[in-house]
């Protein structure tokens, strides 16, 4: 039995750090995806399954698409709930009579979308942080293609429902959570119901609680804010929830 060719080496290389989100994987003038996330993205995309020679006794199943218009079909997965990772080029190929150079240069998520021609027109595309600590709850939502930012913090005897409000309210396409609201029972069902105008892709991602530290945060709204702003506004009460 073979081994796998360089070329299939590295984006096994690759794939292996991103394993939940299909790789784009840039050869050429097109993007390639190999296994199972060309299996997958064949039949999401009804591209033609085909295969390419790897260097084993079978061909590793493969589809691609054009490199120009890639955000095309990167919109209908992510439409469908699924991470897209771009993997491009990293070195000119003309100029290199090795392996060209790859890696990931972006993450696309359904929350993280920027590219007008992936975004819904005249709708937010808001990703949603949600964090609870010390019997209150956080909330931000970010629409990262506006700059719109909003949050908010809950302190009542039912948090799960007002959180379920403010999610209604705002449609979030992603949704991260963090702390003690992985112990909310009746919040991962709530946004699995097909019936609820809720999200057009239920992303639920459980985010482990040292990403939302106070100093961590703190430091992040400092970043995106002014200092004028900031002290106008009660970020160190904030961050105690994890907004």
């Amino acid at each position: 039995m073979g081994e796998l060719s360089p070329l299939m080496q590295q984006y096994q290389t690759i794939k292996a750090q991103y394993k939940d989100a299909i790789v784009f994987f840039r050869v050429g003038d097109f993007y390639e995806m190999f296994f199972d996330d060309a299996k997958t993205a064949s039949k999401e995309l009804e591209l033609t399954l085909t295969g390419k020679d790897c260097g084993m006794e079978e061909r590793a199943p493969m589809c691609g698409v054009p490199f120009h218009s890639y955000e095309t079909y990167a919109a209908r997965l992510i439409s469908k709930g699924y991470k897209v990772a771009i993997c491009e080029q990293t070195e000119d190929p003309s100029k290199t009579k090795k392996l060209v150079k790859r890696d990931v240069i972006r993450v696309i998520t359904p929350g993280t979308v920027m590219e007008q021609s992936m975004l819904e027109e005249g709708s937010n595309n808001y990703i949603c942080s949600v964090f609870t600590q010390k019997g209150k709850t956080g909330m931000s939502f970010c629409d990262i293609s506006t700059g719109e930012l909003y949050a908010t913090i809950i302190d009542a005897e039912d948090a799960e429902g007002a959180v379920k409000d403010e999610l209604l309210k705002f449609s979030p396409k992603e949704l991260l959570i963090g702390g003690d609201t992985v112990h909310f029972k009746t919040l991962a069902p709530f946004i699995k119901e097909p019936s609820l105008p809720l999200m057009a892709v239920h992303v639920l991602h459980e985010i482990r609680t040292h990403h939302f530290e106070r100093i961590e945060h703190s430091h992040c709204h400092r970043v995106h804010f002014s200092r004028t702003v900031c002290d106008h506004m009660d970020f160190e009460h904030v961050s105690e929830c994890g907004v």
